[in-house]
């Protein structure tokens, strides 16, 4: 399980090397303005742009993925898990025969795990963006995402076997 989860995280990260690059430029201007202008209040502004870029945005998101894995993976469930990355997103893919409540249960992992790390967040005190950026995971149980399309087929198909069940 761990060499998925480090092949998870590792393409969460290639998929958000604009976030770091950003990151990077805002230490460089930081360090470039403290030599020539004494501006040592931008390390403060460099800092705060990593905690919301990289641990907000791009470590919610590592979070996320890792969620389906560990829950994928995890006794019961798959033998793998292939790891998609486009130009838009980074998904994981189980290998092999998931029962459909097993599917929700990781449907429902990936969003779950992200929340509870912004709610750490939040009360350990990190600035207040990086913990909602985790709990705006919560979103990708909406039907417009495919963890909430895989929640909603299971949610329609459990009602379907419920009323053909009533008929009989």
């Amino acid at each position: 399980m761990t060499s998925a989860l480090v092949a998870v995280a590792r393409a969460v990260v290639l998929a958000g090397w604009p976030l770091v690059a950003a990151t990077a430029g805002f230490w460089l201007l930081a360090v470039a303005a403290h030599l020539g202008a004494g501006a040592g209040w931008l390390y403060e502004l460099a800092w705060q742009v990593t905690l919301v870029l990289v641990i907000g945005a791009l470590g919610s998101f590592v979070v996320h993925e890792c969620g389906h894995v560990a829950v994928l993976l995890s006794r019961g469930g798959s033998d793998s898990v292939a790891v998609e990355r486009t130009w838009w997103r980074v998904s994981v893919t189980p290998v092999g025969d998931l029962t459909p409540e097993r599917a929700v249960v990781a449907a429902v992992a990936g969003p779950g795990a992200a929340a509870l790390v912004g709610f750490a967040t939040l009360a350990a005190g990190l600035p207040p963006a990086v913990g909602w950026l985790h709990l705006a995971h919560l979103m990708f149980l909406l039907p417009v995402f495919g963890d909430g399309r895989v929640v909603l087929a299971h949610a329609l198909a459990t009602k379907r076997r419920a009323r053909t069940a009533q008929r009989l």
